[in-house]
């Protein structure tokens, strides 16, 4: 019953956002839209010990989904825990009549898919799935195309259309028919933008997920099959406390009006995962000892860094991680009591908002210039109410890859310019582009 009651809210609210009066976008490479915190939508919150727990839990996942994609032992599309925090939701329509529609951002997969009638397993409930017999804009792509290569295990059907099957390392995944068919997004002025011709997975089999509210997932990935490749420029977000579902100044802008302000750093597109290169950390003004090469992207076994929205928590290579916890130790000593028995994690008896006033800023340095300010509230995180923990971990070297995570990028703006390769690092609440 709660969970019909969660997802009634959640379709009167997608529901409002695209009713009244709006014009029609006539300059479609344009989007803007509000992102949406997962518990800005529940009657009840978790307790502080739970939403650490599988902040944690997810994070390992999206680490053990990015370690497979470039070491070869599996091949998932995408393996966000769908029931996890922090996670942020896009708000569209798809079709027309236009449905609503309230889907997972992903950086990290290329496919956006949405649950289709007809559905087997489907977990949606309390209003209306996606018909595409009765949208007048939907259309199925043929199995030899360029597109049909391009998704998850794409094939031919009986009629020499194209199907897919995402796995996802963690819960179900999401099997249908590839196909195209127009989105409606509601910006934040009040207009509506119709984009024709996207390419989107029609998920007729989609499990039973625990999150029973989400519609699907909106691939930001930089392949054919993507929504970014559609519009052909860049997309840039703005995403302030990612624990506080009452901050509603989060945004995504996709398309020519992207936001790239800032310095900037050489942007890297791999197997639709966004690369750059990370050349110094440091502490205050202390530049930790490591490695110069360390996170240079140099093939087998050493893959640099990437910038993500699927980890809550960043990943360091061990040798890295140590040097930086020895300077976070030192700095801890005497103030804050050690928590040996949470390791690998760094953890300390406190108060995030309290007792870590004047802990200096973490800064990590990228080829160009390009600097990424981490301050102490997106250094730690709360792990119950008594304890806190440094929302950096230590990956096994033979991974060879480095996640910078959600956490990290609270309150800066992150410009992915695909055209020219550059990704823009601006620090500021995410409110003064709502402002504008």
């Amino acid at each position: 019953m709660a969970a019909l009651l969660v997802s009634i809210h959640i379709f009167l609210l997608i529901s409002m956002a695209f009713s009244g009066a709006a014009m029609i976008g006539s300059r479609w490479g344009h989007v803007a839209t509000k992102l949406i915190h997962r518990d800005s939508f529940l009657s009840s919150r978790d307790s502080i010990t739970s939403r650490a727990r599988r902040m944690i839990e997810s994070s390992k996942a999206r680490l053990a989904y990015v370690q497979s994609k470039f070491s070869d032992v599996a091949m998932f599309e995408a393996s966000i825990m769908l029931t996890d925090l922090p996670v942020f939701y896009i708000n569209f329509s798809l079709g027309e009549p236009p449905v609503p529609q309230l889907a997972i951002m992903d950086t990290g997969s290329s496919l956006l898919w949405v649950q289709c009638s007809p559905c087997t397993g489907c977990s949606r409930r309390g209003s209306p799935m996606f018909n595409p017999l009765l949208s007048s804009t939907y259309s199925r792509i043929s199995c030899h195309g360029p597109e049909c290569d391009s998704v998850a295990d794409g094939k031919c059907d009986p009629y020499d259309l194209c199907v897919y099957n995402i796995t996802y390392q963690n819960g179900p995944g999401s099997r249908g028919a590839l196909a195209s068919e127009q989105i409606t997004f509601r910006t934040p002025d009040g207009m509506s933008v119709i984009i024709p011709d996207v390419i989107f997975g029609c998920g007729h089999d989609n499990g039973r997920h625990e999150n029973e509210g989400f519609t699907g997932v909106f691939g930001l990935g930089d392949r054919m099959i993507s929504f970014v490749s559609h519009l052909g420029s860049g997309f840039s977000y703005c995403i302030g406390d990612t624990w506080d579902p009452s901050y509603v100044y989060n945004q995504l802008v996709l398309g020519d009006d992207a936001v790239m302000q800032g310095d900037s750093t050489p942007l890297r597109v791999v197997k639709g995962f966004y690369f750059i290169n990370l050349e110094s950390i440091a502490i205050g003004d202390k530049v930790i000892d490591m490695d110069p090469h360390v996170f240079t992207m140099m093939g087998r076994g050493n893959y640099g860094v990437i910038i993500d929205s699927g980890s809550a928590m960043s990943w360091l290579p061990s040798a890295v991680y140590q040097e930086l916890t020895k300077e976070v130790k030192s700095l801890m000593n005497g103030i804050l009591r050690r928590l040996p028995y949470r390791e690998p994690l760094l953890c300390f008896v406190g108060n995030v908002n309290r007792d870590l006033t004047g802990f200096p800023t973490v800064t990590f340095q990228f080829e160009g210039g390009a600097e990424l300010g981490i301050e102490a509230s997106s250094m730690f995180y709360q792990a119950t109410q008594h304890e806190l923990c440094m929302a950096v971990s230590p990956h096994k070297d033979r991974a060879g890859v480095s996640l910078i995570g959600l956490m990290a990028q609270q309150y800066y703006n992150v410009g992915f310019d695909i055209d020219h390769g550059k990704l823009y690092l601006q620090r500021m609440d995410c409110q003064l582009l709502l402002d504008d």
